[in-house]
């Protein structure tokens, strides 16, 4: 399976789902640690300090630090390394379950998460108080609950870490996948609005990787793919898709449509229900450019390392691997579980989508 289409001079253009899965996956390392530095910052905030950098001379040891946090925004890294976030440490424990297991497996994939935990990765307490739980021994499918009063966390970080499935099952009906995800999701965000962050957001994956990025896009025709398959009861989801279809739609005929506008229509915090929205936001308005729909992402402000973690997992999922530049994913981190080991595990992943004999079903 690939997507291909014809150029005017008759050559074919190729993007494989292997391409995809790759694009996918290190997109979304990539951005969510060049968002990882401004995380909490206002939309002005980051603004301004663009401002300034722009105005100090490019020897001064000031602008190299500026650099060093806004290196994504104005192509100048310096001699900076980006380092990745808690939404990569638990995207690389989801991808290596879906990789041993073939399916997915709760157990397996709560016991991974909870190995793999780095307080040094920015998790949020929620998802602490969760970790904690499942090394104590609550089971994968109850220690979700256990946080916020029984109600679960209705956080991003369930929705950031649940590109890998939706790009394992980007072929299956709709209807089996929101399974698969919400079932996965709830190993740390059970809250409804945590899930349903979740299963959008691995829709949108599948769409991507449905897509040919060599055909025109649509990003309306997008919308429609999605809300179709998404067919959600949570009003503040459906009111933030009809507020997100404004925004393209301003933009199609003509409109400004600018970072700030973003999250004034779709919100600003680290709940789901805004986060998924604003990372579709930018996807959608910069289709095209895996650097241009990253630096959006980024430029909102707030939760800037999920963000662009979302935003970067599904544009990379639509264009490949091809289309991260390489000066980008060369300052991510590499040591351990860097970049190359992320690399070799989405071809694992490919594989197992591949592999007859391993089709993966939804549920153990």
């Amino acid at each position: 399976m690939r997507s291909e289409s014809l150029t005017s001079e008759g050559q074919r253009n190729v993007v494989t789902v292997r391409a995809k899965f790759l694009g996918s996956l290190l997109g979304g390392m990539v951005a969510d640690g060049f968002g990882a530095p401004t995380q909490g910052w206002n939309a002005e905030r980051v603004e301004e300090a663009l401002s300034l950098m722009a105005r100090l001379p490019k020897d001064s040891a000031y602008r190299a630090l500026y650099e060093g946090v806004l290196g994504p925004l104005t192509g100048r890294f310096g001699h900076s390394r980006f380092h990745y976030t808690d939404d990569t440490q638990m995207t690389i424990s989801v991808t290596e379950s879906l990789v041993a297991s073939g399916r997915f497996d709760g157990e397996d994939m709560a016991r991974r998460l909870a190995e793999n935990f780095d307080a040094g990765r920015s998790y949020g307490p929620g998802i602490f108080c969760v970790i904690q739980h499942l090394r104590r021994g609550v089971p994968w499918n109850a220690a979700g609950t256990q946080v916020f009063g029984g109600q679960g966390s209705s956080c991003n970080g369930g929705a950031a870490r649940v590109g890998p499935i939706g790009l394992l099952f980007h072929d299956l009906n709709s209807g089996n996948l929101r399974r698969v995800v919400e079932l996965a999701t709830s190993i740390t965000h059970a809250h409804p609005l945590g899930i349903e962050g979740a299963v959008l957001q691995a829709l949108a994956v599948a769409v991507a990787v449905r897509l040919d990025p060599f055909a025109d896009f649509d990003p309306l025709a997008f919308l429609d793919e999605l809300e179709d398959g998404f067919c959600t009861r949570q009003a503040v989801y459906q009111e933030a898709l009809t507020a997100l279809r404004g925004l393209v739609t301003r933009h199609l005929r003509g409109g400004d449509v600018t970072p700030r506008m973003a999250t004034e229509t779709l919100g600003h915090s680290s709940e789901a229900s805004a986060s998924v929205p604003l990372a579709l936001c930018a996807f959608l308005l910069h289709p095209r450019s895996f650097e241009d729909a990253t630096r959006f992402a980024v430029r909102m402000g707030g939760a800037t390392d999920t963000q662009a973690a979302l935003c970067g997992t599904v544009s990379g999922a639509y264009l490949g691997h091809a289309a991260i530049p390489a000066e980008w994913i060369e300052v991510i981190e590499n040591e351990g579980r860097g970049r190359d080991y992320l690399g070799r595990l989405g071809l694992e992943l490919y594989q197992v989508w591949q592999t007859p004999e391993r089709r993966p079903i939804p549920l153990k």
